[in-house]
């Protein structure tokens, strides 16, 4: 029995060595962690710690050296690294499978919607933003096509828009989706970046139009603080064809009209704790169906922001970073 147990013992050691000698040596294609939050160590509950969640399949490698260029060039800027955010992979990986599918490239999607409302309608809260692109003559995709990747990355750091999505200080995670249109012998690729400073406890997200929704979260940052809101509606989008769908750009972050405005003092918030909690009263804003899109925004030195308002004060989203991108969904008109 001794002697087993020792065999497995220095069995076990020869394991781990081997395998940090294979993590060293294929470090170029390992796995980068998206996020799960947990309290930090030191106990203070409003700055957190990622643990490792990796999204496995066949594109992973490439996913992570994706990834990589994009922190070369952040690093190049004196930027902090993006990590990989699992369900924005997941995310950029279902607009790139249906882009090769009916061979479009845009930020719409075949039902007309906007990166935005399908971000939350797949269960996201955190602020997204889309960089999307395409290159003809790729048949096959392997670990081996860096060349290929450092050349998309390089075409998007050429185009002022993709560029300073690139390079936005605020982002802090990403989302890769890969698709190959074999028959057309055309690659995809979609970058989703993320903007997570904040959690929300859960809501509904298709509400009727006489519904009040409790919105309740925490910073997860001691150094921010909640400070706006904003809700824009958009009616509900038409398909669109593939053809139309090359046709447009650049997408606006909004919908077509404010309905509902909160600065910080009308928040509910513990600036203690980085929590708060209000309202959000759709019988006086929802007047039409649609979609309600509500943007969530954080700023820096949370002492400063004025949670108890004092004369006329006013808040705008000057300096402040967008932390959400939930869509409310209304299907019954107002009579």
């Amino acid at each position: 029995m001794k002697k087993l147990y020792f065999f497995l013992v220095v069995m076990t050691g020869i394991f781990m060595v081997v395998a940090a000698f294979l993590d060293d040596s294929f470090r170029f294609f390992s796995p980068m962690p998206s996020w799960v939050a947990k309290p930090n160590a030191n106990g203070n509950e409003n700055e957190v710690e990622f643990e490792a969640e990796v999204l496995y399949d066949e594109y992973t490698d490439l996913r992570n050296y994706m990834v990589e260029l994009i922190n070369r060039d952040r690093q190049k800027f004196g930027l902090r690294p993006v990590r990989l955010h699992k369900l924005a992979s997941q995310f950029g990986q279902g607009h790139s499978e249906e882009e090769a599918q009916f061979g479009y490239l845009s930020h719409w999607a075949i039902d007309g919607t906007k990166p935005y409302v399908r971000w939350s309608k797949l269960g996201g809260i955190e602020h997204v933003s889309e960089n999307v692109f395409a290159r003809a003559g790729s048949a096959t995709l392997s670990p081996q096509d860096s060349t290929l990747f450092a050349e998309a990355q390089e075409s998007l750091m050429r185009s002022p828009g993709h560029r300073a999505n690139i390079l936005d200080p605020h982002h802090n995670a990403v989302g890769i989706g890969i698709a190959l249109d074999q028959t057309e012998k055309k690659f995809y690729l979609c970058q989703e970046f993320i903007d997570r400073y904040l959690t929300l406890e859960d809501f509904p997200r298709q509400v009727h139009r006489r519904q009040k929704v409790r919105i309740a979260g925490k910073v997860l940052h001691s150094d921010y603080g909640i400070y706006f809101c904003r809700v824009t509606y958009e009616p509900f989008p038409a398909p669109l064809l593939p053809t139309a769908l090359d046709s447009l750009s650049a997408y606006l972050d909004s919908g077509e009209q404010t309905v509902l405005s909160l600065g910080p003092w009308a928040l509910g918030v513990n600036a203690k704790k980085g929590t708060f909690a209000f309202e959000i009263d759709f019988a006086k804003q929802a007047t039409k169906a649609g979609y309600y899109y509500l943007v969530l925004y954080v700023k820096k030195d949370r002492g400063q922001i004025p949670y108890s308002r004092a004369g006329n004060e006013r808040a705008t989203t000057a300096e402040a970073i967008p932390a959400t991108s939930v869509v409310f969904e209304i299907r019954d008109e107002v009579n």
